[in-house]
Order: structure tokens, then C-alpha cells, then sequence
């Protein structure tokens, strides 16, 4: 549709704090935002404008004059005022202003909106704001009892030229407000930042979080981590918050007997306070509601201590940052770990990093781009800049002295050098700049000053890839003459030295060594490299045992979280064996991973270990059979059909003469789900009714309860309902006999396949509710994103419910975030699920999915839960 220019008048609106009350009051929100848009679009509709847009909480309405646009304004705010809201107060700002835009496709386009958005972005709730061009046309038809306020100029973000602003008073309206939000009213030395800032939006959360609670956050981290940047954009973000100003004082290079309140006052501009010293300034920030910045304080740890305890103890509204390697000591600081930003995981092809950048790439290719800007990522680059930003492990700094070097290295030359040097920053000869020259410093001497125990443990802990926890560093350690307290102890002096990252949650405590820090430890010699790495391998094998025992009944939700963590470990665990000629001990590390590997969604990765094991052991013992059969398993499961049956069938043909035992059994039965894929029926049949007669014969009740749900299955795909349906319901009840949760919920799943055969989607629900519940219990993603789907299929076929799109989005981030694969048929099911949807919903869908995408996994389950009334069969 053509476009043509006008001059219109439009009102934005939107809620003060939404995204807080969203994470706090879901429920509230989600029944006080219909009343709370019902309640704006009739007084638009009433003073003659046209709600033309909404997202989320936020309106936007165009008027064909500005008086009609803040007759709009006023009744709306009083009529808002006058709604009761319950336990939350719903707040809302308001912007008008007038300017030419494009108009078409029944909508408006130009930079007009993006003036009255920010100019509502500086609102405060209850507030209403005028631009300067809305205030000129205003002032001959201003409603009865209307004036306005002049409140200034103002610095828009993304504007260049400054906007005076003002604010229309009326009798039925709150008059008295803070400042505007703007960058430059308040008072400071923080000084925009030219480059861009990437990530880091869950640690600028903690910092706001944690100033609400306490006066002090220290940052926490090793050298070139990000702790300075990250603290100046939270004070440039917030600056509204501090009324009366932030400034940053950098203590780097200061000497240890620095006059830190000389420092404090020089920065603030305050004249003669430092003759008078700490006390003076103590004084100015009694009654101020203010940010200080203390940045790099280490080397006046002792002295910033005193005079920070001072302040703090005199001054109610006083906040302050400290970025430091380690915490002041004040009592009430709120410590914040920083550490690098998330670097791309090896095992994602070209297509998925260019896909979706992982912070680290992100920074680096924005810098490489300032530079060079004929630079940009491709599928063809993106592995090189991915093995940099990973070398560099992720730090902010060594990132930003890179990225220039792609000027006069391509990237994969610049990848090997890095490679080859761990970090160009990492190099000790001359020449450097000074900020990688700082880099280098700090962490040579963090290391060559750790007490001789300390360095010992740091050099063994070289043998960890990606992290560990407490227990494998203690397996690792083997000194007689040293306490596993004390490696506790040596740990933790290393975390409080910012040279170990520590994550903490639930009951999953990670420890993990900065890649660059490698560089400047000594290792051990050749020998005992060696039998560190044995070491390594014998703990992760046990690891891997542990869990196949665990397996059989329901393994704890903290063991899985760690094996997730723990597969670079496990990695190289297998490729020590398979150098050192150990592959009893590689094969029996697959044959008990590869379960863990396909509930957690590790396939492409599980397969490639398999095959890898699977070259250096040729002999056809039950070892390799065992390795074959989880191989075909998991290429089933990817839906490579044809390398599936070949790993199969080999697997049988090597326990041929085992024939009657479980493993030929389970071997037959996984070979059968693949002829029952293949429509081969009789065959299938028949390999199952042999596997069910070496379990009857055993007494194997889960084994039982395993081919009863298959031949199930198997009847249903022959349009069988009445014996599918018999078969699945005694393989629940041994299940349930046996105690195996997962048993229980695939069979129950299966139980809602079935009944959506049958055109019953209501029992199908209740069905998969209790799937659902089950592999949630378990922390199996796969499981829970399958059972996901299978509730929207239910409840599409039931009549559809827009929140449907909220759990496809909350099943997709599951699978992203374990990476596992579909196979083809199940890829054509699921892509035809969501068109449906998205068919259905039309405009809401993509808003709606994504904010499933977005949610915590806990509210998708509720959501889901909401949806599916119990069957009274799965009582």
C-alpha cells in the first residue's frame, strides 16, 4: 500500500515497573492488564483517537490534534486512579507530541515515533509529558484548568540535539515528581561509553537487586573480566535513581597509603573537603542520595576499607560499587562473582553461532567490525572467531585487544596464533600495550605470589576441562601429606583470589579456572601429567558408573545437572584411554553414558564418542556389542534409520551366541523399534515376542513392562486400539510395581497417544499431565518437551487455548538448550504443530511463543498443568 506523509498528534502509554510485576505478580498482571488497556482505549476512543498499536503493556494512540491527545491523557490517568488494583499498584506514563510521519498499511512510520517513545521512556508513572513541539500547539487549547510545567532540557538516548520537556498539571493529577529520567540531568563524571555493552543483563539485574537490599556490592573477578564496564553501565542505566549524582573514582595504581577521600572529592568537584578529609565528605553526602563507584581497589584495599565503613555508617542514602580480585571485608557487603562473558560451545556448527551469537562473539565481532568494517560473520569464519573467543575464555578485555588484530590476520591465522600463545595477551615479551600489558601483570603475579600448596593445586587443576567440583579435585589431588579439608582450604583461597570462578546452585557447586590463566602456570612434568590424567579418567568413570546404577530407578535431578556440566570432562577422559590403550575402560565409560546422553539431549555429541571408541575396539566381545546396540539407539533417535539397523544388527550378530540372555534381548528389542519404524510389522512382532519371553523367563519385570509397551505401541501403529490399549496399561502397572519413573511416564504417554487415536483429546490430557509431572520430577528436558508438545496437541484437537503458544515456546527453549535433535518424522509433526497454532492465533502467536521461550521453566509446567484436568485413571 502507498505511503503517504501527515502530520499527526499521538499519546504513548505504558506501565511503571511492568517487567518487575510480571516476575512477581504474573497472575495479578494477567488479570489487571485487560482492565488496564479496556480502561485507556475507551478514553481514546472518547476524545476522537484511534489505538493503532499495543505491545505488551504499552499503547500507542494517534489523534488528529494534540488537545485531543491530552484530553485522552487526563481522563485516562483519572479513570486509572480510580480503578482499585488489589495488593499492586498499577502506575502508568504517559508522552504526547506532534510530528509528520508516513502512513501506511494502517500504520505510521518515521522518527516522530521514536522521539515520543523517549520522551516516555523518561516519564514517571502517574506522569504526563509534553515535547516541546506537542507544548506549542497545545497552548491555545489547553483543557479548563490545565497548565503546563517547564521542566528543561533534556538528553534523549539515541537523539542528539537536546528536548525540552514538559508537564501538564491539572487538579485531578499527582503535580510533584522526580526529575525526569534522562542521562544528563544528574549530576556525574560517568562519561558515555563509545563501544557497545553485550550481555551481562542477569548481573545488572543482581547489582539492582542487591543495592535495594544492602549499601555495598562488591565485583568480584579476575583481572580484564568486565567488572569496571559492567559497573559504570549499571550507574549509567540508573542514573535517574540517584537523584543527586554517581561518580566513579578509579583507585587503580594508587598507591596503598593513597587519601582516598581526596580522591572521592576530586571527582565529585567538592573544593577544600580534602583538607578536611574523610569527615568533610562524610558530611556533603549525609543528606544525598547518591552512587560512588570505588573501581580497581586493590591496592588500597586496607585504607578503602576504613573510609568505605565510615560513609556508609554516616550516610543513609549513600550506595556504593566496589570492583576489586577480592571482597573489601566490610560487614554487610553483598559480594557479585564476575566472570568472563559466555563463550560458543564446541560442539555448534557455523549455522547455529551465526544463528545466535554467544556474548563473547558478539562483543568480538563488533569490535573487529570498528576496525575493519568490510569485517562481518559468516558461516565460513564463524569456527575460527568461535576458537578465539573460547581460547580467550570469554574475557571482556583480551576480547577487546584481539579483535583489532583481525586488520592483518584473517581468522583463521589469527585463531591458530591464539591457539598457539593461549591469548595473544597472554605473550611475555615486549612491546605490549598497556592495558594488555596490565592484563599480563595482574595474573603473573597472581600466581607467582600464591603460597607454594596453593600453586601446587592450581597446576593439577590444569588437567579439568570446562570446570569440576570439590569431590573430583580431591580425587585428583592424591598428596598423603595433604587433609582434604586443606583442599578445600586451597580452593577457596584460590576463588578469593579471582583465579577459580565458583557458581553455586541447588545443590551444584562449580569450580572453573580461566583458560588464560594457563599460561602462566608451571605444569607438571610429562610423568605426572600422566598420572594426573589417569586420575581424571578413573574419577569420571566412576562418575559415569554411578549414574548407570542410578538409571535404573530415578537419579537424583543434581546428578544430571552435573553430567551436563561435566561432558568436556568426560570427553577427555575418553581420549586419554583410548591414547594410553585402555579401551575396556572407554567402552564401559559409553555403554554408561549413552542413557544420559539421549535423555539429556547429547546425541550428536554421545554418537560421535561412541563410533570414536568404536575404531579402537575392533574385538567382538560383549563390550563392544553393548556399544554397538547405544549407538543404534541414539542414530535411531537422530533419525538416521539406515546407520541404526547397521549398528543393530551387528550388535545382535556378536551376541548370537549369548541368545536368551537380557543383552541379546534388549539388543533384538531395539532392532524391532526399528523394523516397527519401517513398517516391517511381522518382524518387529516377532523380535518382541522372543525378547518377552527371555524376560518372563527371568523374571525381569521391567524388561516385561519394556517390550508390553512396545507391543503396544506396535498394535496401535496397526490401528489395534483395544490390544494396544491392554498391552499399555500392564506395562504402567508393572512400572509402577517396579518403581521406575521414567518407565511410568513413557507408558503413560504412550496411554494419551492412544486415546488421541480414539478422538478422546480430554482422557489424552489427563494422560499426559501426568507424563508431564513425571519427567519434570526427573529433570529429564527431553522428556518434558515431548509431553509439552503432546499436551498442545491435546489441547488444540480439545477446541485450542491461546496459551498453547507459551508452552511450544517453552518446549523449543528446552530442546535449544539441550541441543537434542528430532527425528525426521518427529521434525515434520512438531513443524506442523506450531503452523497450526500459529494459524490459529495469527498476530499473538510470535509475542505469546516468545514469552514461553522467555519463561522459567517452573511457570511453563503450571501453565501446562492449568490446561490438563486430571484423568481419573491416572489417579
Amino acid at each position: 500500500m502507498p505511503t503517504a506523509s501527515q502530520t499527526i498528534a499521538f499519546l504513548f502509554t505504558d506501565i511503571e515497573g511492568s517487567t518487575w510485576l510480571w516476575k512477581v505478580a504474573a497472575d495479578y498482571m494477567r488479570s489487571a492488564l485487560p482492565r488496564h488497556d479496556a480502561v485507556l482505549e475507551d478514553c481514546i476512543a472518547a476524545a476522537g483517537g484511534r489505538t493503532f498499536k499495543k505491545v505488551g503493556d504499552a499503547l500507542y494512540a494517534s489523534f488528529p490534534s494534540v488537545d485531543q491527545a491530552i484530553v485522552a491523557a487526563i481522563t485516562g490517568q483519572i479513570a486509572l486512579s480510580k480503578q482499585s488494583w488489589g495488593d499492586h499498584e498499577i502506575r502508568v506514563r504517559m508522552a504526547v507530541h506532534i510530528g509528520a510521519v508516513d502512513v501506511g498499511d494502517d500504520d505510521y512510520h518515521g522518527h516522530t515515533l521514536s522521539r515520543v517513545a523517549r520522551v516516555l521512556s523518561i516519564a514517571h508513572g502517574g506522569q504526563v509529558l509534553l515535547s516541546d513541539a506537542a507544548r506549542s500547539l497545545a497552548l491555545d487549547d489547553l483543557p479548563e484548568e490545565c497548565s503546563l510545567q517547564d521542566l528543561g532540557f533534556v538528553h534523549l538516548r539515541g537523539i542528539d540535539r537536546p528536548e525540552r520537556v514538559y508537564q501538564l498539571v491539572h487538579p485531578d493529577l499527582k503535580a510533584v515528581f522526580p526529575r525526569p529520567q534522562d542521562l544528563d540531568s544528574t549530576p556525574t563524571n560517568i562519561k558515555r561509553l563509545l563501544t557497545s555493552f553485550f550481555g551481562r543483563s542477569v548481573e545488572l539485574e543482581s547489582v539492582r537487586k542487591s543495592l535495594e537490599r544492602t549499601p555495598l556490592v562488591s565485583l568480584i573477578g579476575a583481572a580484564g573480566c568486565g567488572k569496571s564496564r559492567l559497573a559504570r553501565e549499571y550507574a549509567l542505566r540508573t542514573l535517574a535513581a540517584y537523584g543527586d549524582g554517581a561518580w566513579s573514582i578509579n583507585l587503580g595504581g594508587a598507591p596503598a597509603n593513597a587519601n582516598i577521600a581526596d580522591l572521592v572529592a576530586s571527582a565529585m568537584g567538592l573544593r577544600n573537603a580534602s583538607m578536611l578529609g574523610s569527615a568533610a565528605v562524610a558530611t556533603h553526602l549525609r543528606s544525598h542520595h547518591c552512587l560512588l563507584i570505588f573501581d580497581n581497589f586493590d591496592s588500597v584495599r586496607s585504607g578503602l576499607n576504613e573510609f568505605a565503613e565510615e560513609l556508609l555508617n554516616d550516610c543513609p542514602h549513600l550506595r556504593i560499587i566496589a570492583t576489586g580480585r577480592e571482597p573489601l571485608g566490610i560487614p554487610g557487603e553483598q559480594l557479585l562473582p564476575i566472570g568472563p562473558l559466555q563463550v560458543p560451545d564446541a560442539s555448534a556448527d557455523a549455522a547455529q553461532l551465526v544463528a545466535r551469537l554467544p556474548e563473547a562473539m558478539e562483543m568480538f565481532v563488533d569490535r573487529a567490525s570498528a576496525v575493519s568494517p568490510s569485517f562481518h560473520i559468516t558461516e565460513g569464519n564463524a569456527g575460527a572467531i568461535a576458537s578465539i573467543c573460547r581460547d580467550l575464555g570469554g574475557i571482556p578485555l583480551a576480547l577487546e585487544l584481539t579483535a583489532p588484530r583481525i586488520r592483518i590476520l584473517p581468522p583463521k591465522e589469527l585463531a591458530d596464533r591464539v591457539r598457539s600463545s593461549y591469548g595473544l595477551h597472554a605473550q611475555r615479551s615486549g612491546g605490549q600495550s598497556p592495558q594488555s600489558g596490565v592484563l599480563t601483570s595482574a595474573l603473573k603475579w597472581s600466581v607467582e605470589s600464591l603460597p607454594d600448596r596453593v600453586r601446587d593445586l592450581l597446576a593439577k587443576l590444569l588437567v579439568f576441562s570446562g570446570g569440576w567440583m570439590l569431590d573430583a579435585a580431591e580425587a585428583i589431588y592424591a598428596d598423603a601429606n595433604v587433609r582434604d579439608d586443606e583442599i578445600a582450604d586451597h580452593l577457596g583461597y584460590l576463588v578469593d583470589k579471582s583465579l577459580v570462578l565458583v557458581t553455586d546452585r541447588e545443590d551444584l557447586r562449580w569450580f572453573r579456572l580461566l583458560d588464560l590463566l594457563r599460561g602462566f602456570v608451571d605444569l607438571p612434568d610429562e610423568a605426572a601429567q600422566n598420572e594426573l590424567r589417569q586420575r581424571h579418567a578413573e574419577f569420571y568413570l566412576g562418575l559415569a558408573k554411578q549414574f548407570a546404577t542410578e538409571i535404573q530407578s530415578n537419579p537424583p535431578r543434581a546428578l544430571m545437572e552435573r553430567l551436563d556440566r561435566e561432558q568436556p570432562n568426560f570427553r577427555a577422559a575418553i581420549e586419554f584411554q583410548i591414547q594410553s590403550g585402555r579401551i575396556e575402560d572407554c567402552l564401559n565409560m559409553v555403554n554408561a553414558l549413552w542413557q544420559f546422553w539421549a535423555i539429556r539431549g547429547h546425541l550428536r555429541d554421545g554418537l560421535n564418542l561412541i563410533i570414536r571408541v568404536l575404531a579402537s575396539a575392533p574385538e567382538p566381545n560383549s563390550l563392544r556389542a553393548a556399544a554397538l546396540m547405544s549407538a543404534g539407539v541414539i542414530a535411531s533417535e537422530l533419525g538416521d534409520m539406515q546407520a541404526a539397523r547397521a549398528f543393530l544388527l551387528e550388535s545382535v550378530d556378536i551376541l548370537r551366541g549369548e541368545e536368551g540372555s537380557p543383552s541379546c534381548a534388549v539388543a533384538q528389542a531395539n532392532l524391532a523399534l526399528i523394523c516397527q519404524h519401517e513398517q516391517a510389522y511381522d518382524e518387529a512382532r516377532q523380535l518382541y515376542s522372543e525378547c518377552l519371553a527371555v524376560f518372563t523367563s527371568m523374571g525381569h519385570q521391567l524388561g516385561i513392562a519394556m517390550i508390553l509397551g512396545n507391543l503396544g505401541m506396535l498394535a496401535y501403529s496397526q490401528g489395534k486400539f483395544d490390544e494396544a490399549d491392554e498391552n499399555l496399561r500392564q506395562s504402567l502397572t508393572l512400572s509402577r510395581e517396579v518403581g521406575s519413573t521414567r518407565a511410568c511416564a513413557v507408558a503413560m504417554g504412550n496411554l494419551g497417544n492412544l486415546q488421541m487415536g480414539r478422538n478422546d483429546s480430554l482422557t489424552a490430557l489427563g494422560w499426559f499431565s501426568s507424563s508431564l509431572d513425571l519427567f519434570y520430577e526427573l529433570g529429564d528436558k527431553r522428556g518434558v518437551a515431548s509431553a509439552l508438545d503432546a499436551v498442545v496437541r491435546a489441547t488444540e484437537a480439545g477446541g485450542g487455548d491461546p496459551r498453547v503458544a507459551m508452552l511450544l515456546g517453552g518446549a523449543d527453549h528446552l530442546r535449544d538448550e539441550t541441543k537434542f535433535g528430532l527425528s525426521a518424522r518427529e521434525e515434520t509433526d512438531a513443524r506442523a504443530l506450531r503452523s497450526g497454532v500459529q494459524a490459529r492465533l495469527g498476530e499473538h502467536y510470535k509475542d505469546t511463543y516468545l514469552a514461553g521461550w522467555q519463561m522459567p521453566l517452573a511457570e511453563i509446567i503450571r501453565i501446562a498443568r492449568s490446561l490438563c484436568p486430571k484423568s481419573p485413571v491416572t489417579a
